[in-house]
């Protein structure tokens, strides 16, 4: 029971992570529109590359180093792996589909790119993600499994 919350929790993480990755690397398409000067593109493009390239690859580790430290990786390899996918993807999915929707609604003489959209709904920054967020749970278990055999 409590794997099976682990797993759900994993998935809850994956897709939020992939919201805010694909909403910081996407909002640059909307810069031409609200920034006026080189230096504030400048600015606003440094801190989004800032978060998306450093902090945000510590944070998926660190939160899914937390969320393995109770979590079984061996017995339940496929249902973490699956989920982590499919979660990663789907916030992926959300936030680009409300950046184009915001980009529709909002901005004055933004064109809708189809084309744009479908290849970034289609790319496979979500192993941006994943990537960490399996290592973190690999290295969490390794750990635990660690302990447990210098104990016994």
């Amino acid at each position: 029971m409590e794997q099976d919350r682990l797993i759900f929790k994993i998935f809850i993480t994956a897709i939020l992570v992939g919201f805010v990755e694909a909403f910081l690397i996407y909002s640059r398409m909307f810069l031409s529109f609200t920034l006026y000067t080189v230096q504030d593109f400048t600015i606003y493009h440094f801190i989004i590359s800032l978060i998306t390239f450093i902090i945000n690859p510590i944070m998926v580790l660190i939160g899914f180093y937390y969320l393995g430290r109770k979590f079984d990786l061996k017995s339940n390899l496929k249902p973490a792996i699956i989920r982590l996918l499919i979660g990663a993807y789907l916030g992926q999915f959300f936030g680009i589909t409300i950046l184009q929707l915001v980009g529709i609604c909002f901005i004055k003489g933004f064109n809708f790119y189809w084309i744009s959209y479908l290849s970034s709904i289609l790319s496979v920054l979500f192993l941006r993600i994943f990537f960490p967020a399996f290592t973190a749970l690999a290295i969490s278990y390794l750990r635990n499994n660690r302990k447990e055999t210098d104990e016994a």
